[in-house]
């Protein structure tokens, strides 16, 4: 047997185009197009879809900003009717029709009189903004809760740390303060006590501070000098005394060793690498020649190269710049202020040029191969390179 097809829904344009001549159709035509937009929009859409055209229903209709947003507070939760409804009439279906109400009447089972669908929007819109209001006002307050909250500082939380992770050592501290002549000192490995508590050099700069003053007053009652410490400690005999203070160095010791470690341990603060366009600011150099036809490369490919050419314009001095780099380990020339730096001193020459306009239209076509021996063939004395550069200096070419 055949299955029996589903009758399509009608497309949202076509609605609209009969939803133009329903003043005029009768009661029956006009509430079969309704039921048909309705369907279309109840199984075709997603209510979360249709929100969008209630909202702006609400506002053509002047309700307040905190009513839409009670209403958005609800999401799609009892609003599926009434986002329906608006989608409708904002594609052009009538608020009301008097014969739609006269056929509606003359049906069979039907109770009152129909009323205009805005009436059904408002009571959905009702209940939805009574229930989101509680919602908005809850989490209103909850966000002035949190506004007035103090916030804690870095150094509140990391003290509150510490202490958390002193507890393994302050049971020890009670335990010895019970019966301090048998304690002993030496039987607890406290680094290991605060190392399983994963203790940070920063919280064991803390926990030491913690015990410090306690450490330092035994120190005092072991001396004897100050009355009021002899009256504090008198029940105490020597021997409970020293271990008190050798389980507080023992403290102490822990700590130290923590952040020592933690010295030996930590990373340096690796250096943000500097922007080329930034190292190469402050170069000095001439950007064109229009006598000799030249233009300067840009200055920031110097810092990848391994060769720079230069000429002075002023002196007709040609140069070459060549990387420091003995052992290959591919080292790169540098430009520090106005000077090229990380040249070989011994390899970076530079010599005066008798026919400029000759010699630089034959360094324009040489190659790689014919470079390697171009300072050879120009017959003036090396002279080597300062490094500096002027407004004079057009760049060349880069290798």
């Amino acid at each position: 047997m055949a299955a029996k097809k589903t009758k399509r829904q009608p497309a949202p344009k076509k609605i609209n185009a009969k939803f133009a001549d329903c003043e005029s159709m009768s009661g029956m035509d006009f509430h079969r197009i309704r039921k048909q937009a309705f369907d279309y929009y109840h199984f075709e859409h997603k209510t979360s879809d249709l929100l969008p055209s209630l909202y702006k229903w609400m506002k053509d209709n002047e309700y307040c900003k905190e009513d839409i947003e009670a209403v958005k507070s609800q999401g799609a939760n009892g609003l599926s009717t009434a986002a329906i409804l608006a989608k409708c009439l904002e594609i052009g279906m009538p608020d009301y029709l008097p014969q739609h109400d006269e056929y509606w009447q003359s049906l069979n089972g039907t109770s009152g009189p129909m009323h205009p669908v805005t009436d059904s929007i408002k009571r959905f819109v009702a209940v939805a903004i009574a229930q989101g209001s509680i919602k908005v006002q809850e989490k209103v307050e909850s966000e002035a809760e949190k506004a007035a909250a103090p916030v804690k500082t870095i150094q509140q939380r990391m003290i509150e740390t510490a202490m958390n992770m002193c507890h393994p050592v302050d049971e020890l501290v009670e335990e010895m303060h019970r019966d301090p002549e048998s304690f002993d000192p030496k039987a607890h490995k406290i680094i290991n006590k605060l190392k399983a508590v994963e203790v940070k050099p920063n919280h064991a700069k803390i926990i030491k501070d913690f015990f410090q003053s306690d450490y330092e007053e035994l120190l005092e009652a072991q001396e004897g000098k100050d009355e009021q410490l002899n009256e504090g400690y008198k029940h105490l005999s020597k021997k409970a005394l020293k271990n008190m203070i050798a389980f507080y160095a023992e403290i102490l010791g822990a700590c130290d060793m923590l952040q020592a470690e933690g010295k030996v341990t930590r990373k340096p603060r690796a250096k943000k690498p500097v922007a080329k366009d930034k190292l190469v600011a402050k170069l000095k150099y001439k950007k064109s020649d229009d006598k000799l036809k030249l233009v300067s490369i840009d200055p920031t490919k110097i810092l990848d190269a391994s060769e720079l050419w230069v000429y002075n314009t002023k002196t007709r001095k040609l140069g070459r710049y060549v990387v420091d780099d003995e052992f290959g380990t591919g080292a790169k020339l540098c430009v520090k202020g106005t000077s090229i730096t990380g040249y070989s001193e011994t390899k970076s020459v530079q010599k005066t040029l008798r026919k400029p306009e000759e010699k630089l239209a034959e360094f324009k076509n040489a190659g790689k191969v014919a470079l390697r021996k171009f300072m050879d063939g120009i017959n003036a004395v090396d002279i080597k390179l300062t490094g500096r550069l002027n407004e004079e200096t057009i760049l060349l070419k880069v290798q």
